[in-house]
């Protein structure tokens, strides 16, 4: 089943979608109705689906792929609603997140360091530099991945945490022996739960996959100690709100950020233009932000 789906997958982006759909069709009436990697499938049936211009076909094969697991590992809530025009997704569903990186670890540094020029753990070390202060710092890596991020602030940090929703990464970032603590958790739960442990935390390329920040920001403030600095870079939107892309990831408007911070009692020290990644050949809009506790 995984083999059909990457290919149909495949297919699909090479404008064969309807022969995605016959291959993808085929091998899901055979499929064992147990198989973990059916509602994969099904998600892929409806992209070809839309492909081909058939919002409802695809809009069933999403649902079925949701009913078939709720945890949704597959990623089919999101989908569904870019599909009705839903703004009420406020965040992705943490299984799938979870199956993405669990998937992507072996090849994440390759791909996205190498082909799409992923930038954002030097982008952040640089914003620290210019804003001085940085050595003996206990440092949290929130969604550290494969600890990119723990390699580039390594030596401004007295104590060094990670964590991320992927257990995979986790183990990748720990190969790299530069964490003094790594734990697979929750973004907001993973800093709720250690009030004023820490001097700084970054997020890298991590609030993608959060569409309202205030939960964040909140967990932020609670983690820091007074004076404490939360570095973090995301993808920009021109509106006011957030918006989730086709692709599955969020983008923040400069407002909804200022609200964000400003409601959790924090202070935005500075906010820029970033992209941290480009996306079929063009750099994707972003923004690289300090926010500070007092």
């Amino acid at each position: 089943m995984d083999i059909t789906t990457a290919t149909a997958a495949i297919l699909t982006d090479a404008d064969e979608a309807l022969a995605a759909v016959e291959m993808l069709d085929a091998a899901l009436r055979q499929a064992h109705p147990a198989d973990p990697a059916q509602p994969f499938g099904w998600v892929a049936l409806g992209k070809a689906w839309l492909h081909l211009g058939e919002p409802e076909k695809a809009a069933k094969a999403w649902q079925d792929a949701l009913d078939m697991d709720e945890a949704d590992p597959a990623g089919a809530t999101p989908l569904l609603a870019g599909l009705a025009g839903a703004g009420a997704q406020t965040s992705l569903p943490p299984a799938f997140v979870r199956a993405l990186f669990d998937t992507y670890a072996d090849r994440f540094d390759r791909e996205l360091v190498g082909k799409l020029r992923y930038d954002a753990p030097q982008a952040l070390r640089q914003l620290l530099l210019e804003h001085g202060g940085l050595t003996g710092l206990r440092i949290l890596d929130a969604g550290c991945g494969t600890g990119l991020a723990g390699v580039a602030v390594r030596d401004m940090a007295s104590y060094l945490a990670g964590f991320d929703l992927s257990p995979r990464m986790v183990d990748k970032a720990r190969t790299r022996d530069v964490y003094d603590a790594l734990w697979v958790g929750d973004l907001v739960g993973s800093m709720a739960e250690r009030p004023g442990a820490f001097d700084l935390v970054l997020a890298a390329d991590v609030l993608v996959y959060i569409g309202d920040l205030a939960p964040v920001m909140e967990a932020a403030a609670t983690t820091l100690v007074s004076g404490g600095r939360f570095a973090f870079t995301c993808e920009r939107s021109d509106g006011p709100g957030f918006q989730l892309h086709e692709g599955r990831r969020f983008a923040h408007g400069e407002t909804h950020i200022e609200d964000a911070v400003a409601t959790a009692g924090l202070t935005l020290t500075h906010l820029a233009h970033h992209s941290t990644r480009i996306d079929r050949g063009q750099p994707v809009p972003g923004w690289i932000a300090l926010v500070v506790k007092a």
